[in-house]
């Protein structure tokens, strides 16, 4: 009509720049407030402060400036296509559409859409995995129903064994000792050379010296020897505890055979005075998941390391408690006491960090190839409306229906697999590639991009249901009439 009154084409695209730029614009605000909204979250989750407000008028302007583009890049091929536009056939009842370019365009970008979103899925998939199984593996110890909490460097070893003291004597508590270091947490940690029978050097990881039932209270298992209940007299022989790699190493056929023998060490370890073994454990696995299992060599002494461990009948209750205690003692400490697996956590951090900022962008681009979907799912409809009345006219039932409309969507589906998911399993294992202990995601992180396509497909089903909904519902006469 506008045509046919004599609108040219600036007339024309105006309209449709004005239209869009009004779209735009309150999608920009909304930005803005969401923005402003999430900075505290986002600035956690970065760990990074921004100086500048989100609403300062630098990021105002910009945010206006890019609706006005994203509003004309728009309009463009909305006026390219108005131009084609007859208006004595329009006027006739005769319909246009965008043409099959334009349409193949909408497809290709729905179908990047949903590659982004298969990708950001299985990459948010793997990292919470491999963070589950590192959480779930074995590391030789127990750390359910154990707390831990750092002594401050001012904390002697008179006021170490004072709190030990008090642990012991609660209800709540079934054992409580110290270290220099909660296990698992990877904080503090040496290695010097020792030799064995063999006279062969090797390596092992030192710096967890421990007081008595340290070994108890973590559950770790005794293969061979005995200590005091004291440590005194491992004390006295200067004693120390190997796992059964280091055992191995040191050239002792089995855990018994290292009891009672003298070993070799450096001058910088214990100013060069052998050691005596006393107890073989377990291997335990103190590194961080990244790192290979280091053999260790454990120290017993009486007192003085600053990291109080505590087993716990009620975790919640010894924690006030314990908090409680050691503020009041050392009113400077702030003590925070968590459970061990909060601290084995630490590890984890920084891949956690990443995999929280990747789910959360996976599902932004799972909502927006949604929303992408769901028009080109209306799109289709009103092209095929007509079709499928016919369809439905000679005898087309609604799995016939349904099975159209099927197949127009899971080509974009399967098109945006074809493109994302090798790129998504070459990210993925790139990522597994950095840790020794691996989540078992299947060659070629198989059941991590099948669990991404079940999720597409689900997101798929969800955005075209309503749809569906409307096709099987359309009634001939009204469809045929237009």
């Amino acid at each position: 009509l506008r045509k046919s009154l004599g609108a040219d084409a600036l007339s024309l695209g105006l309209q449709f720049f004005v239209e869009a730029l009004a779209v735009a614009g309150l999608a920009g605000l909304l930005g803005l407030l969401l923005a402003w909204w999430a900075e505290p979250a986002v600035s956690v989750l970065m760990q990074h402060s921004f100086d500048a407000p989100v609403l300062s008028p630098a990021s105002v302007a910009l945010t206006g400036l890019l609706c006005v583009l994203i509003a004309a890049l728009s309009a463009l091929p909305l006026t390219h296509i108005a131009l084609r536009v007859r208006p004595a056939e329009s006027l006739a009842g005769r319909s246009h559409s965008e043409g099959r370019a334009s349409r193949w365009l909408r497809r290709v970008m729905t179908t990047l859409q949903f590659g982004a979103a298969a990708l950001f899925a299985a990459m948010a998939l793997t990292v919470a995995w491999q963070a589950r199984h590192v959480a779930d593996m074995p590391r030789g110890f127990a750390a359910d129903e154990r707390l831990a909490v750092d002594l401050p460097p001012e904390a002697v070893a008179a006021q170490t064994q004072s709190i030990l003291a008090r642990l012991h004597t609660w209800p709540d508590v079934i054992a409580a000792a110290a270290s220099h270091d909660v296990p698992g947490r990877d904080l503090r940690k040496w290695y010097s050379q020792f030799s064995g029978p063999s006279g062969q050097p090797v390596n092992l990881r030192t710096g967890l010296d421990f007081t008595p039932g340290w070994l108890e209270l973590y559950g770790v298992r005794l293969l061979a020897g005995r200590l005091t209940p004291d440590h005194r007299a491992e004390v006295a022989q200067n004693a120390a505890v190997l796992d059964r790699s280091a055992a191995a190493l040191l050239g002792f056929a089995n855990p018994e055979a290292a009891i009672g023998q003298a070993v070799q060490v450096n001058p910088d370890y214990r100013n060069g005075q052998p050691v005596t073994i006393v107890g073989v454990i377990d291997d335990l696995r103190f590194d961080r998941p990244r790192l290979p299992r280091s053999p260790s060599i454990l120290t017993p002494v009486v007192e003085g390391p600053g990291v109080i461990s505590v087993h716990s009948r009620d975790p919640a209750l010894t924690r006030r408690k314990l908090a409680d205690l050691i503020n009041g003692m050392l009113p400077a400490a702030q003590a925070q006491v968590l459970p061990v697996r909060e601290h084995q956590a630490t590890t984890m951090a920084e891949d956690t960090r990443i995999g929280t900022l990747i789910g959360v962008t996976g599902a932004l681009a799972l909502l927006l190839a949604a929303v992408g979907l769901y028009a080109l799912a209306a799109y289709t409809l009103r092209l095929r409306e007509r079709e499928i009345v016919l369809r439905k006219l000679h005898g087309a039932g609604p799995g016939a229906v349904a099975w159209l409309l099927t197949l127009e969507f899971a080509g974009v589906l399967l098109a945006a697999c074809v493109v994302a998911l090798p790129v998504a399993a070459a990210i993925t294992q790139g990522y597994l590639s950095g840790f020794v202990e691996r989540a078992p995601v299947g060659p070629g992180s198989l059941w991590v991009l099948l669990a991404a396509v079940l999720l597409l497909a689900l997101v798929t089903a969800l955005a075209v249901a309503r749809h569906l909904r409307t096709a099987l519902a359309l009634r001939p006469l009204q469809a045929l009439r237009g």
